[in-house]
């Protein structure tokens, strides 16, 4: 537990330094970490090979009779090893463009508002677009949240077809964005984007110093066109049509309570019905249905964390 760990840190560490101390190096060694690598050969490799199947043991372990053998590695092997042959495909990965190399504080106003304060929108959004901020004062973090809704008429317009559509779509944006934001994420990026009644919903976090590139990242994909991608739509149809046909497989109880949902609201409909729905869509429809997502788009957006409103404007 962390009280037992903190406990035995406090044996080896001055009081400011039982929470950090085993994970934090105040000191760089270059020497050091040189001659520790000197000692990383093949001369020196310690191998364990584990084998369910072994069948010529040579001894037994002693607590728990279990069967093991001790051998050289021989010196062909080892020697192999030592001048090993270069493989092109295995290389440094490329920079990381997302690592912040900024984690300064943005300086806070005199006074921060309990709550957040919608900004005064430019003059390019009209009535397309609000904004909601606010800096934070609590956790002191270089870090920024933004959330967005995209809420749009032609979900109400269309019914089942954009509910069903608008699964499709997100599964799309999600399907592209799987590498271009693998570095980002082993950098303390993160992304949401999945869809509302009304529309959907995108959620950004990461570091104020390269949210801006993250974001330009995210929404390439929002609002990618999607026309040479046939293959990919049909097996995000395929893996859609199975997650419809398993819903047979639900305990009743889940039935009763998604078909009470589907009776008491019109923002939720019958599986089967889905199904039905998604047999006769084809890649053509969902296009059409993205640009009239956005013909009738709403946006409303709230950022808070490391970011003044000038910035948090200059997001949207």
């Amino acid at each position: 537990s962390q009280t037992s760990t903190i406990a035995n840190n406090m044996q080896y560490y001055p009081p400011e330094y039982v929470l950090a101390g085993p994970t934090t190096y105040h000191d760089w060694d270059p020497e050091k970490v040189m001659e520790f690598g000197s000692h990383l050969t093949p001369e020196n490799l310690l191998l364990y090979v584990t084998n369910p199947d072994l069948t010529e043991a040579e001894d037994n372990e002693r607590w728990y009779n279990t069967p093991y053998t001790k051998r050289e590695i021989s010196v062909d092997r080892v020697a192999a090893w030592s001048s090993p042959r270069k493989w092109p495909e295995f290389h440094l990965h490329d920079p990381n463009p997302f690592v912040p190399d900024n984690l300064d504080l943005v300086p806070l106003p005199d006074t921060v508002p309990s709550h957040p304060i919608e900004a005064e929108p430019l003059s390019s959004w009209g009535r397309l677009c609000r904004l909601w901020h606010r800096q934070d004062n609590t956790f002191f973090e270089p870090r920024v949240v933004l959330c967005a809704d995209f809420v749009s008429d032609v979900m109400r317009k269309r019914g089942i077809t954009a509910h069903v559509l608008s699964y499709l779509w997100v599964d799309m944006v999600d399907d592209d964005l799987a590498k271009p934001t693998y570095d980002a994420s082993c950098a303390g990026f993160g992304y949401s984007f999945r869809r509302l009644p009304r529309g959907a919903e995108l959620q950004v976090v990461g570091y104020t110093n390269k949210l801006v590139a993250f974001i330009e990242t995210v929404v390439q994909s929002i609002l990618k066109d999607y026309s040479d991608s046939e293959d990919r739509f049909q097996v995000l149809k395929e893996r859609y049509r199975r997650v419809l046909g398993n819903t047979s497989q639900d305990r009743p109880v889940t039935h009763a309570s998604r078909e009470a949902d589907t009776v008491l609201t019109n923002e939720n409909f019958a599986f089967a019905a889905q199904l039905e729905t998604l047999e006769g869509l084809e890649l053509p429809d969902l296009l059409a249905f993205v640009e009239e997502f956005f013909e009738s788009l709403h946006l409303r957006t709230f950022v808070h964390g490391n970011i003044v409103e000038t910035d948090a404007v200059s997001l949207v």
